[in-house]
């Protein structure tokens, strides 16, 4: 599954600083496993599923081997040198080139096009027709492809190209300047000049203007921006709209390198490598005596499971697994060979053919895991990634592909490109996607069959056929919620959870409570079971539960909430207060309630909805069961939890008592709600790969911009703050997965063209059962800022029912316009396109319209209208229209307007939105100031009106005298008939003073809270936290001081629910701990502070220790009781000269509990390298555990002695070797010995083949020997 918080925005990579390029190609589906990395020799790629390198050059067939931009368009590989473009598909590595006159500074990617910019202007190439297009003539130095636009870069000014009206567009709030390169963020895009940076945030659409820095390498974690400037580090931190140096890493010298991940900061300096642990405030250090060759790095990658650093001989890098480096050399391409047989970067070649060159490339590879004891264990793995290619010398290429990679979805096949003027131009197979020029009536289907291209000149013939294997899908959602609807019996109630204390609801005063289950089986008993005890009169073995952690009490009601429900043989019993008290045994049974019904969590309050029917499906009413008092119809709040989700009846048994005693329900609970969530779920999966289209609103959100998606499991998670509001309509259409599909297809569609640009394109298609004839086309005339643009598509089935669509692209020097149309006669089969909502789409039309009157004045408008049809033949009409005004200056208030009225089948929805922001300065304070206020009224046809109003307000100040705040407040409030439903509120808070040298401070405080209203109280959540953080450097002071420093934090954190509130209560504006007005359903606290030292007395020895304390506690029904946790840790370094590096490191614990545990651990390594060849590790680590269980205690300590011996031979071969023994006292097992030997081998043999090996062995001198093999051979072409 894809870890969704980590996501990428760019696509692309250009080339900073002469820095070496390093982009991973997680970003694309096709390139998921690879890395890669430019040198001056080519670009090296590293395999992370074989762990090999191979490498692209001239040879496979770059243009040059000193790359200057990178990218990665949907399993199409391009790589720009100073000679012009190359492109490969990375399943065949069809390796095509476009030479340019000028020189290229910028690339990026849409659906349909790719993206040049240069001083030749700006360039775009047509991926279905395959041909290049001038767009405009002007000096880019870079591009960036964001949302509706590509960003351009010249020398005097920022522009961009706005794609839908296709039009250049100058900006107003920039200040003219040279700008020279484009970083993108989720919030910002920085354009970096000579003299300055400006940023340019997306959500509020303003420009703001920073002092520049030398910047020689950028890492971007989210909004937040790591430079390295004049060999130091500097952030730029987005909640606090400043940037500074980042102090925790001041002292840090010859920064050269940076990368940033979501824990660690990585630094590549001219001494080594950094890894600073931001959360915990640690470092990390590896140079030539700990494992790597040259100390002065340029560059930094981290990955999840690599680091990588360039210096100027080597990639070296670093298996976070098996704690190993391995360094890969840089060299230059080897001749061109002219023997039969040979290997070379490009793979291995056979000349068997005159004029033709046989290449094998990919890998190969197979692994197993085997453990032998007193019986043996083995698994194994296999994976083929190859690649057969035959490429005469007129370019002529055939290749088969096998990839394995995905189980369950295997890809083969095979492509064929034949020279630029063949007749036959393409041929491809295997698992394959559709597609047609300009014809959007047969969607874009996944087929196993082929496609070919035939070329005429300027025309062209696509052929493509197959077996479906794939269905297109649409999914709608409302809101930040998910609707769900079931039916619970009324046997399903929770059983064995919830107890009476007292057999009956009481009130139960607190105190110190432990609850003790026998579950009468001997297999269970533990260390913490309490053999023949006897409480409350019983015997047995008790295993004792922890209040907070296993169970929670509701005192007020004294009622026993177990989270893991108990058997019904259980004996339980409850200490409180002193008394004993039998919950179950076998005389006791009349505690377990019989009235509570689990429904799911975080249900949205007033979205409740419950009717209860008995077999014959006749309602009763809510009241007949004591659940609807005020005879309102609706479950009165003191009977449901909306937090934890929990309905519980009034009465101990609400049913017959032939329900309890009997496997029959009687009465059925129909049960309908909305529950808060980020994440929606998609229905069908897994999920074609980039085949969604993600609508909010009828808006198209951006992938990675606005939204991600795990294709495996459906989830979608929106990203941008605001994208999705309480009244959106979301709508997700992708395609999912269907390989047992065998349904036909197949199309021809012919490309003519007419004249320069001008295309008409007939064609025929049969997909499934439904035989279809089309006509597109394309046309294009004018000059810049004077274009028309116009594409018309029409379809016939063999049943005389049409679908038709026309688009219409305007510009006439100030004035745009696009314009779409599609319509479909009543039972046109579009394989799902034509689903909507409320039924299949009859016609849809929609107009948009842009005008810039004046210099800083932008005008936008649209219009959109759909008609959908459903199965009775009743017709809906959705109609969406809004107006824009944007205007922008640089010394007066900029901001936006924008009125929008839709028109659905179930309401209209009215929404005004107004942004504005400000700047100036004042006594020589600058002062920023950002607002938003947003209305939306929904007026329901069937009666009634639901509204929200929101507003933002955001202030950043920044004083003379270095001391920056920044506050941001959010409002938004829910109606409904005029009746407030909901209360949202968010208010945080940073500041950073750097007032006295040596002393700098930082502060954060966000509180968010939301209130939710019923008749006679109120819901509320709470989610506050506020940190703090001191740095101290007394060497700022007395110089003599300089080699320490000092950091002291505190932190507190808290999440709680609280019920039933008063409706006129309102919160305090600012809470710095939890509330306990009304009844608290659910808590979660933390409150933490450190101290941390750091000493270098010397440039060989550095000391550092963290003291860290903290008390944390999560319940149910009240407040919980905070438990202790201690962490003191002493870490001591020292670099004597040529013997190497000495590190030792003491930890200790002590965590509160049941077990209260007590930590201990001294760790001692020394690294030394006794020449280029020969490595020795040796690593001592001493561990002490102390258990106490009140009754009992258990003790367990150990020693750990090893030395490890690493032997390379060549850059990609080395043994290790390993020695070393265990003592261990364990409290159940006594002392034993053991005895702990390893051999490790990676070999490079043959060039092509790598053998991989580890082999240990684990002798107890008391028991069985272990042994442990894991072995991987690969083939590498």
């Amino acid at each position: 599954m894809i870890i969704l918080l980590l996501f990428l925005t760019n696509i692309t990579q250009k080339q900073f600083e002469q820095k070496p390029i390093i982009f991973d190609g997680n970003q694309d589906i096709y390139t998921t496993d690879y890395l890669f990395i430019s040198t001056p020799y080519g670009i090296y790629t590293f395999d992370r599923s074989s762990e090999t390198w191979s490498r692209i050059t001239q040879t496979n067939g770059l243009l040059d081997n000193k790359i200057k931009l990178v990218g990665i368009d949907e399993g199409i590989i391009w790589v720009v040198t100073a000679n012009g473009v190359a492109c490969a598909d990375v399943r065949i590595n069809d390796w095509q080139t476009y030479e340019f006159p000028g020189d290229i500074q910028g690339m990026d990617f849409d659906d349909e096009y790719v993206w040049l910019g240069g001083d030749f202007g700006l360039k775009r190439f047509d991926k279905y027709v395959e041909e290049w297009e001038d767009v405009c003539e002007l000096q880019i130095t870079h591009l960036l492809r964001e949302d509706k636009y590509i960003w351009l870069t010249t020398d005097s000014a920022i522009l961009r190209y706005n794609l839908e009206f296709e039009r250049v567009e100058k900006t107003v709030g920039p200040p003219r300047s040279s700008y020279r390169f484009i970083i993108n963020t989720p919030g910002r895009i920085w354009f970096l000049a000579e003299d300055k940076f400006v940023a340019y945030e997306k959500e509020n659409e303003i420009w703001n203007i920073y002092p520049n820095l030398e910047i020689k390498d950028y890492s971007n974690l989210g909004d937040s921006l790591f430079v390295v400037s004049r060999q130091k580090v500097y952030f730029y931190e987005p909640k606090a709209d400043d940037w500074r140096l980042f102090r925790e890493l001041e002292d840090v010298k010859g920064v050269n390198g940076i990368s940033a991940n979501n824990e660690e900061l990585l630094l590549a300096t001219d001494n080594g490598l950094i890894i600073y642990n931001r959360e915990e405030k640690s470092r990390k250090f590896y140079n030539h005596n700990n494992g790597i060759e040259n100390d002065s790095l340029t560059a930094v990658y981290s990955g999840p499971h690599y680091i990588f650093v360039i210096n100027k001989l080597n990639i070296e890098y670093f298996n976070r697994e098996t704690g190993l480096w391995r360094a890969e050399r840089l060299e230059p391409s080897g001749e061109k060979k002219e023997k039969i047989f040979y290997l070379d970067e490009a793979g291995g070649h056979a000349r068997l053919i005159k004029n033709t060159d046989i290449k094998l490339q990919g890998r190969a590879y197979y692994s197993t895991t085997t453990t032998w004891n007193d019986s043996t264990t083995a698994t194994d793995y296999e994976n083929i990634n190859m690649k057969l290619i035959g490429q005469h010398t007129s370019n002529r290429l055939f290749s088969l592909y096998y990839d394995d990679a995905d189980k369950e979805q295997i890809m083969y096949g095979f492509g064929y490109r034949g020279a630029n003027r063949d007749l036959l131009y393409r041929v491809d197979g295997g698992f394959l996607r559709s597609e047609y020029y300009e014809f959007d009536f047969v969607p874009r289907l996944s087929i196993f069959g082929g496609n070919a291209k035939i070329k005429v000149k300027e025309h062209n013939i696509n052929i493509q056929g197959g077996q479906l294997k794939s269905t297109l899908r649409n999914d709608f959602f409302y809101g930040h919620s998910t609707e769900k609807e079931f039916i619970l019996h009324d046997i399903n109630y929770q059983k064995n959870t919830f107890y009476y204390i007292d057999s009956v609801e009481s009130f139960v005063a607190r105190g110190y409570d432990t609850l003790f289950i026998d579950d009468r089986s001997s297999i269970t008993n533990s260390i913490k079971t309490r053999l023949s005890t006897t409480i409350a009169g019983i015997t047995g073995d008790f295993d004792p539960l922890i209040n907070g952690v296993d169970y929670h009490i509701n005192y007020e009601k004294g009622i026993i909430h177990i989270l893991t429900p108990r058997a019904a043989d259980d004996i339980i019993v409850l200490l409180i207060n002193g008394r004993e008290i039998v919950i179950q045994s076998d005389s006791v049974r009349n505690h377990m309630l019989e009235n509570i019904y689990y429904l799911g969590p975080e249900i949205i309050p007033g979205s409740f909805s419950l009717s209860i029917t008995d077999t014959l499906n006749q309602i009763h009413p809510l009241a007949e069961f004591g659940l609807d008092n005020d005879s309102d119809g609706v479950v009165d709040a003191e009977f449901i939890n909306y937090d934890l989700g929990y309905l519980s009846f009034p009465a101990r048994r609400p049913f017959p008592d032939t329900v309890y005693d009997d496997t029959l329900n009687l009465y059925n609970l129909n049960i309908e709600f909305r529950s808060r969530s980020s994440f929606f779920y998609l229905s069908y999966r897994p999920i074609v790969k980039v085949s969604e289209k993600v609508y909010v609103d009828g808006e198209l959100m951006t992938r990675g911009i606005d939204y991600i998606i795990d294709y495996t499991s459906g989830i979608l998670l929106f990203l941008r703050e605001g994208a999705v509001s309480d009244f959106s309509e979301i709508e997700v259409r992708y395609s999912s997965v269907e390989r047992t599909r065998t349904d036909p297809f197949y199309a021809v569609q012919p490309n003519i063209q007419i004249r320069e640009k001008v295309h008409i394109a007939p064609g025929f298609s049969v997909v499934d059962t439904q035989r279809v004839g089309h006509l597109s086309g394309k046309i294009e005339i004018g000059s810049p800022g004077k274009e028309i643009k116009f594409i018309p598509q029409f379809a016939i089935d063999t049943k005389e029912e049409w679908a038709q669509a026309y688009s219409l692209i305007a510009t006439y020097k100030i004035f745009s316009i696009n314009t779409d149309y599609t319509g479909y006669s009543g039972d046109f089969q579009s394989f799902g396109l034509n689903e909507e909502k409320y039924g299949r789409l009859k016609q849809n039309g929609a107009v948009s319209l842009g005008v810039e009157p004046i210099s800083g004045i932008k005008l936008e408008g649209k219009f959109k209208e759909k008609q959908e049809i459903d199965s009775t033949g009743t017709q809906y009409t959705c109609r969406y229209s809004y107006g824009k005004v944007n205007y922008t200056a640089s010394e007066l208030p900029s901001g936006y307007l924008i009125i929008g009225r839709d028109f659905l089948p179930d309401y209209r929805k009215d929404r005004i939105q107004f942004n504005t922001n400000y700047s100036t300065e004042f006594l020589r304070s600058k002062i920023k100031i950002n607002s938003m206020v947003h209305n939306a009224v929904l007026d329901f046809n069937t009666g009634g009106d639901n509204r929200n109003f929101e507003y933002i307000i955001n202030t950043n100040l920044m004083l003379p005298f270095s001391v920056m705040t920044d506050i941001y407040l959010r409002r938004n409030d829910l109606y409904s008939d005029e009746s407030k439903i909901k209360e949202e509120e968010e208010l945080r808070g940073t500041i950073n003073m750097d007032i006295l040298s040596g002393l700098y401070y930082t502060g954060n405080y966000n509180l968010q809270s939301a209130a939710f209203a019923q008749r006679t109280f109120q819901d509320m959540t709470l989610k506050g936290s506020f940190f703090n953080n001191l740095n101290i450097a007394p060497g700022q002071w007395v110089p003599v001081f300089s080699i320490v420093n000092f950091s002291l934090g505190l932190s507190r954190n808290f999440e709680e629910y609280l019920r039933n509130v008063e409706t006129g209560y309102k919160k305090p504006i600012v809470v710095f701990s939890p509330l306990e007005t009304g009844l608290l359903s659910s808590i979660n606290t933390v409150n933490s502070y450190y101290v941390i030292i750091q000493l270098i007395p010397f440039s060989e020895i550095s000391l550092w220790g963290k003291h860290t304390f903290s008390e944390s506690g999560n319940g149910y029904y009240g407040m919980p009781l905070l438990k202790n946790s201690l962490h003191e840790e002493i870490k001591l370094e020292i670099e004597p000269g040529d013997l190497g590096r000495f590190t030792t490191v003491w930890n200790h614990r002590y965590n509160e509990g049941y077990p209260a545990a007590m930590l201990d651990n001294i760790y001692f390594e020394w690294n030394r390298p006794w020449s280029q060849l020969l490595r020795t590790k040796f690593t001592t680590n001493y561990q002490s555990n102390r258990y106490d269980y009140n009754f009992s205690s258990t003790e367990d300590y150990g020693i750990k002695t090893i030395i490890e011996f690493l032997l390379r031979f060549t850059a990609r071969s080395f043994v290790t070797l390993d020695f070393g023994g265990a003592k261990q006292n364990n409290y159940l097992n006594g002392e034993s010995y053991t005895l702990i030997s390893g051999l490790g081998c990676n070999l490079n043999i043959f060039k092509f083949l790598y053998l991989q090996c580890d082999y240990t062995v684990t002798y107890p001198l008391d028991s069985t020997t272990t042994h442990f093999l894991t072995a991987k051979i690969t083939g590498q072409f």
